[in-house]
This record gives structure tokens, C-alpha cells and sequence, in this order.
């Protein structure tokens, strides 16, 4: 489905790829049944993740491909958003918060950490270059919204990477 809107994302890619290698460590048909659990929420988690809950509200939908297509943009905003959806601020953030349990702005803060980190996890790009591409133009204000998300520094974060 990811790949036939065109939203199939290396993140999801990774995942994916660390979910094979996984399963492939796996032995028995035992350790597929005791693992099933686990398999089935990393699934939801890192794959599927919040369009499942959109599916069936078109405004959430749109939202959504909104939202991943200007992740970058310095126009997304919940207001912009609306703006282009045609409706108030506060139906969108009523049905994004009925249909994915969230704000649309927290949506949004969630979607750029999680490109933040795929990026300081899987490239070269320094930390300016990943925090000005996704909008933070002040070096402490993006230090504290990474903590604040991650519960350590973006430099600690790479450097536990390497470790």
C-alpha cells in the first residue's frame, strides 16, 4: 500500500530489513510462536505505523501525504494544512486526534524526530545539516526538542551509534 501512493520510505525499508534479520536468527518453529507477539507490534510500529488509523477519513489521509510530502517545507503548519484542506483548524486536529490518538502537531514533531533520527543513524549529514533541513534554525532550541523527545542530545545519540 506504502508503495503504490508513492510513500515508501528508506525508514520503512530499514525496518523491514532489521525485522528479516531477525526472523532469519530464528531457529524453530517455537521461536516463531513466542515471537509473534513482538513480530506482529513491530510491524505495526515501524511499518505500517499511523496510516492504518487514517485509512477511511479523507481529510486524515490527506493530512497525512500532506504532512509527509512538506515534512521539509517551512510552510507545514496545522494552519497551512487546514488551509489546504479546506477546513478549521480545530476539525482536522479533532479528527487527527480521534482517528491517530494524537495532535496533528505532535504528529508532526513525531515525524520529524523520527526523520532526524533516521538520518543522524543512517548518514554522513552533520547535525546542522539535518536540523536546518527539517526546520530547526536555532542550534539550542533543536538540542532541547531532541532531548526533550529522545532523552539525550542528538551528538550523545550519534555517539551511541558508534559504540
Amino acid at each position: 500500500m506504502h508503495n503504490q501512493k508513492k510513500q515508501l520510505h528508506p525508514s520503512i525499508l530499514a525496518a523491514s530489513y532489521q525485522l528479516i534479520g531477525e526472523i532469519a536468527r530464528w531457529e524453530n518453529i517455537s521461536e516463531y510462536i513466542l515471537h509473534s507477539r513482538w513480530l506482529i507490534e513491530q510491524i505495526k510500529q515501524h511499518i505500517i505505523g499511523d496510516r492504518l488509523l487514517a485509512v477511511g477519513c479523507n481529510y486524515v489521509e490527506q493530512a497525512i501525504h500532506f504532512i509527509d510530502t512538506y515534512l521539509e517545507a517551512d510552510v507545514l503548519s496545522v494552519k497551512w494544512l487546514a488551509s489546504e484542506l479546506n477546513i478549521t483548524t480545530t476539525h482536522l486536529s479533532n479528527l487527527f486526534k480521534l482517528r491517530v490518538g494524537e495532535t496533528v502537531a505532535q504528529y508532526i514533531t513525531k515525524r520529524k524526530m523520527n526523520e532526524i533520527i533516521f538520518e543522524l543513524t543512517y548518514t554522513n549529514k552533520t547535525l546542522q545539516e539535518v536540523r536546518e533541513k527539517y526546520g530547526f534554525y536555532n542550534h539550542s532550541h533543536f538540542i532541547q526538542h531532541f532531548k526533550r523527545h529522545q532523552g539525550i542530545t542528538p551528538l550523545k545519540y550519534r555517539q551511541q551509534l558508534h559504540n
